[in-house]
């Protein structure tokens, strides 16, 4: 990483002064290639970054299908001009100074040869899901008041302790008594 430069603040648009900050945004393939700007990109963390290296850890939600993308939340904004007039304002840092170079070559050699701010990241390590406690809220209700015993087991007690954990969830989530003319799957036979 490195935050300081030997440019105008002005001539870059950022703020030497400033901790870099690394955004985590969630990104989607099918929206768009990954490692550029996407529709909607949801900031899921925001860290200011120390001018050493150092691990970071953030915990985040992401939904299943979507990947974390990095941003330099306040890094350059219009790379894509900067190349070409770093290279006119400051030629004695580059190789070739004064000869003509297309947007390729120049950012090649800006990336390179120029000292501007930038974020290394060396290693992302990902792990999940986390929940604070299992089961969770929404699943509680479905295993019912045993669900420590179903836990310390890893299995129902009895199929009978199943139907009335089933039974109870039905009666909430339809919000009616289950009964077997409503629910063909709850006769008591078929048990």
């Amino acid at each position: 990483m490195k935050r300081d430069h030997p440019y105008e603040d002005e001539f870059l648009g950022t703020d030497r002064t400033e901790a870099l900050r690394l955004g985590l945004v969630a990104g989607k393939h099918l929206a768009g290639p990954l490692h550029k700007p996407q529709p909607i990109e949801p900031l899921l963390a925001e860290l200011d970054l120390a001018d050493e290296a150092q691990w970071y850890t953030v915990r985040v939600w992401l939904d299943a299908g979507y990947t974390p993308r990095f941003t330099f939340r306040n890094g350059l904004m219009d790379a894509r001009r900067l190349w070409s007039r770093l290279m006119r304002r400051y030629p004695e840092q580059f190789p070739n100074p004064g000869k003509r170079k297309g947007i390729v070559e120049a950012r090649y050699d800006a990336i390179h040869s120029g000292r501007l701010p930038h974020i290394r990241i060396y290693e992302v390590e990902l792990s999940g899901p986390h929940w604070d406690s299992w089961p969770t809220a929404s699943q509680r209700p479905v295993l019912g008041e045993g669900s420590q015993t179903i836990l310390e087991s890893g299995r129902f007690p009895s199929s009978q302790a199943m139907r009335q954990a089933l039974e109870r969830f039905a009666a909430l989530a339809y919000r009616l008594p289950p009964t077997a003319d409503r629910y063909p799957v709850m006769k008591p036979s078929e048990s």
